[in-house]
């Protein structure tokens, strides 16, 4: 075994150990709770999206090993109460690398990456918008975003959605071509703001450190951008540990604390109180590695707590939380840097709170 694989394999497993062990931030109290397994996802994927509308989580798009040409538009629907998982139309367009919020009973979709011609190149950032209502099953296209960008988040803040970070073309770039680690290309701070009511966007003041493949959640007011990657949008990027506060009255970002151990591609949730980061994947020239991670962050006191790793390390996978859990859905087994190892799993596991530890179930 090399030594390049040993230090993956540490980093695998010493890192979140090491974070569990060391326990809450001093003076915090970090809450208690049990990792269990749930319903496993029906139709394995990564870097994926998922929004929580009406106590349901919702699953779209990503890498599916048995999809046509590797992407896919699947789209399903999880029911805590019953524990099963139920098959939705899928997306008009198959999309990985997402932004997605529920919000007022509907689950709004942006931009992602898209193949526009079957077995071509797949990460061709797009600005296209989507809205999905389960009442009715179907799905309707909205404004397109001003940016085509893909890796970026969404979240839901007083009516409005934003869309924040991502990765993108240069200004000037020709949009006709699939991004790629060879191919010229932009992490980005950009906020754009959709308003559901007026189907119209605005621009926001930009983060402070542009990045994609970033988790971020609004949270009493606020909203917050965590972690991610700068550089281009591929692992062979640095993963930054970056957390950055922005205020929407005032159209400012601020920083942080930052995040106890740097990563990207994660699942991420909130519960209205408390914002829920596990898993993603970390790269540099000495390791390699996808982790089981589970790290909680507590706006109100800007600290962050370790918590129990969860049982399976992975990345590009969705989260969510929903009553007491804190659901973590299928993802990739390895970094994207290798090949010939497993594929997608179908692994769903969900962290059981003793106490609901906040007010309300979002993404």
């Amino acid at each position: 075994m090399s030594s390049r694989m040993h230090r993956t394999l540490a980093a695998l497993v010493a890192a979140p150990f090491a974070l569990w062990l060391a326990g809450p931030i001093a003076g915090a109290q970090a809450p208690e709770g049990r990792w269990i397994a749930r319903a496993p996802y029906p139709q394995p994927t990564q870097e994926i999206g998922s929004a929580i509308v009406n106590g349901r989580l919702y699953i779209l798009g990503g890498y599916g090993d048995n999809a046509p040409n590797g992407l896919a538009g699947w789209f399903n629907e999880y029911d805590p109460a019953t524990d099963r998982w139920t098959k939705k139309p899928d997306i008009p367009t198959p999309v990985h690398h997402m932004a997605m919020v529920g919000y007022s009973g509907k689950v709004y979709v942006f931009g992602g990456g898209v193949m526009p011609t079957p077995g071509g190149g797949n990460w061709f950032p797009t600005n296209r918008a989507w809205e999905f209502t389960p009442e009715t099953n179907a799905w309707r296209e909205i404004a397109a975003m001003p940016t085509r960008r893909g890796g970026g988040f969404a979240a839901e803040l007083g009516g409005k959605i934003y869309v924040i970070g991502g990765a993108g073309y240069h200004p000037g770039q020709k949009e006709d071509v699939s991004i790629s680690a060879t191919v010229p290309h932009r992490s980005l701070a950009t906020s754009e703001v959709y308003d559901p009511k007026t189907n119209t966007w605005e621009t926001r003041a930009p983060m402070n450190v542009p990045r994609n493949h970033l988790a971020g959640a609004a949270v009493n007011g606020k909203i917050y951008a965590i972690g991610g990657r700068v550089g281009w949008s591929f692992v062979g990027s640095s993963a930054v540990d970056a957390v950055e506060e922005y205020d929407p009255a005032t159209d400012r970002w601020r920083i942080r604390s930052r995040m106890l151990f740097p990563r990207s591609g994660m699942a991420y949730g909130t519960d209205g109180r408390l914002i829920f980061t596990a898993g993603g994947e970390y790269l540099d020239t000495e390791m390699v590695g996808v982790f089981r991670t589970f790290e909680i962050y507590d706006p109100a006191r800007d600290r962050w707590y370790a918590m129990p790793p969860m049982p399976t390390a992975r990345h590009g996978f969705a989260g969510g939380f929903i009553g007491n859990r804190f659901h973590a859905v299928s993802g990739q087994l390895q970094s994207g840097t290798g090949g010939g190892g497993p594929g997608s799993t179908p692994a769903h596991e969900a962290f059981e709170f003793e106490r609901a530890p906040g007010a309300t179930a979002s993404r």
